[in-house]
């Protein structure tokens, strides 16, 4: 559980600071953390920043952003966030360790954001909508119709920027879609789907008010 007291000291003594949304993801995957960290270039507002780490599994994701919480002070109460991003893959096996590590992040004030099967799942949502299932490698080729040159831990942002709101209301009629047949939050029956506009959306906000 994250120190309240300690969060609470450095919130009154230096909250000049900016805004913090911290972000774990897979150690070996840039992509998200390329994307979202562009966001810092559109204001002066908050700071994105990645949580340290290089754990590949749902729950040392959130062990690293959780110790980086610790590490950086955040401070909940005075608008600091911390979110971990998971890719959900085709492997059902994972979806005991996505719900255990949930269950962690919530102890840990950390929201997860699930993408089914992959993080490339957003960035399609700016494009088309489809319900069709598909591979990670199926998603990847399906962008490359929109972004030829497209790669991972590429910075696509300025290509997709145009069409975020597109991408967002894309993303919630997934979550529609979903819904009614029934399969849950965070579960990867919910192919193709993802979370990530849920932070985007957040962002939005800081950057409008």
């Amino acid at each position: 559980m994250v120190a309240r007291t300690k969060q609470k000291q450095r919130g009154r003594i230096s909250r000049n600071r900016k805004k913090m949304i911290l972000i774990g993801a897979e150690g070996k995957n840039e992509t998200e953390l390329t994307y979202f960290k562009a966001f810092n270039r559109k204001q002066k507002t908050f700071t994105v920043k990645a949580a340290k780490g290089n754990s590949t599994d749902p729950k040392g994701i959130v062990e690293d952003t959780a110790n980086s919480v610790k590490r950086e002070e955040l401070d909940f109460e005075e608008g600091d966030l911390a979110f971990c991003l998971f890719d959900a893959d085709t492997d059902i096996s994972k979806q005991n360790q996505i719900d255990a590590a949930v269950r962690m992040a919530t102890k840990n004030h950390i929201e997860v954001l699930l993408s089914v099967p992959c993080f490339e799942i957003w960035f399609l949502q700016h494009f088309e909508s489809s319900t069709a299932e598909l591979s990670s490698d199926g998603a990847i080729t399906r962008l490359s119709r929109y972004i030829p040159t497209y790669g991972k831990s590429m910075d696509v942002f300025s290509d997709l920027e145009p069409f975020m709101e597109e991408a967002i209301e894309r993303a919630k009629r997934l979550e529609k879609h979903h819904d009614s047949l029934g399969r849950h939050e965070k579960s990867m029956e919910r192919n193709p789907s993802t979370e990530a506009y849920r932070l985007v959306e957040k962002l939005k906000k800081e950057i409008d008010n």
